[in-house]
């Protein structure tokens, strides 16, 4: 039987412009969004040290940490007498639990008005720290460091291997600063490491260094205050600690606790909030349905549109 091809008249058309491709794209592009493996597999640690006992996944450490370490209803503070027998050694908490993958490690704090030192020109520093897993004993760190007389500034330092010298190489890099709370942010991404910093609590952070970084775990990381000089004094308050990586090894799943203010009438008890891992199988289970249900709208309008087109 001979058939004749239909004319363009009668031809069914093509969508035009392709619009009943751009639902579908869009569904694709939101599920593949809101299922992103990094996403779903990334945790957090969001920490107060306000109106707590030392957390767990933290242990005080270094010279007098018994008197100098205490944490307080207004939050962590590390207090460096003058006369502590230190040798320049740092006096803190460190953690028990590692960072895994690219990570953003912020942390909140603000050195105390204290009566000065005998010497007020010895130099004192607080200063976050992270170890990666390193043959080499890299490290990194973020400091305020100050002189209760002078001008205070961010140090930004690093010890790293260099593969030219066959040596350890420590690098610095200082920024002034006139205020005396703020905030660090160390972001790994890759094999780079950025260091930022905030002027007080709601300032905008500011890059001020980056430098190459091992990929490796981290096995620690340091909040610590020290007299760089012997007599130096310093007075410390750590407000909070916020962690986010692909992982934190060896950290047990606790719930996040918040600030407790002094007598203050016993709450009432609420249920326990669904774990990270129950609220990216919750997002994962909500990204699916919705990207399915557009995907299906998609298809109707193309059905759509393509009999509007023959007829």
């Amino acid at each position: 039987m001979h058939t004749t091809a239909p004319s363009a008249r009668n031809r069914p058309s093509k969508p035009q412009g392709g619009h009943a491709l751009l639902p579908a794209c869009l569904a694709m592009g939101l599920v593949l969004g809101l299922t992103d493996p990094v996403a779903a597999q990334g945790q957090s640690y969001d920490q107060s040290f306000q109106g707590i006992d030392c957390p767990e996944g933290f242990r005080p450490f270094g010279p007098g940490c018994d008197e100098v370490v205490r944490f307080q209803a207004d939050g962590l503070r590390i207090m460096i007498p003058p006369d502590l027998k230190s040798n320049g050694q740092s006096t803190g908490v460190r953690s028990t639990f590692g960072v895994a993958g690219d990570f953003e490690i912020t942390v909140s704090f603000e050195v105390l008005a204290e009566p000065p030192p005998p010497n007020p020109y010895k130099r004192a520093r607080f200063t976050l720290t992270i170890c990666p897993a390193s043959p080499d004993g890299a490290e990194a760190s973020m400091s305020h460091r100050l002189r209760m007389k002078q001008a205070a500034d961010f140090q930004a330092w690093n010890r790293l291997w260099s593969e030219k010298s066959k040596k350890n190489e420590i690098s610095s890099k200082f920024t002034p600063t006139k205020v005396k709370a703020g905030r660090f942010r160390l972001v790994r991404n890759g094999t780079t490491l950025q260091y930022y910093a905030s002027e007080g609590d709601k300032g905008e952070f500011a890059l001020l260094h980056k430098c190459s970084f091992p990929d490796s775990d981290l096995t620690q990381l340091v909040i610590s205050a020290a007299a760089e000089e012997p007599g130096a004094a310093l007075g410390v308050r750590v407000h909070d600690l916020r962690i986010r990586g692909k992982s934190l090894p060896n950290l047990q799943a606790q719930p996040v606790i918040a600030p407790v203010q002094a007598q203050s009438p016993a709450p009432v008890a609420q249920p326990s909030a669904p774990s990270s891992e129950g609220k990216s199988h919750i997002w994962l289970i909500a990204a699916l349905a919705i990207g399915l249900v557009l995907c299906a709208l998609a298809l109707l309008a193309l059905v759509l549109l393509w009999r509007r087109a023959a007829g």
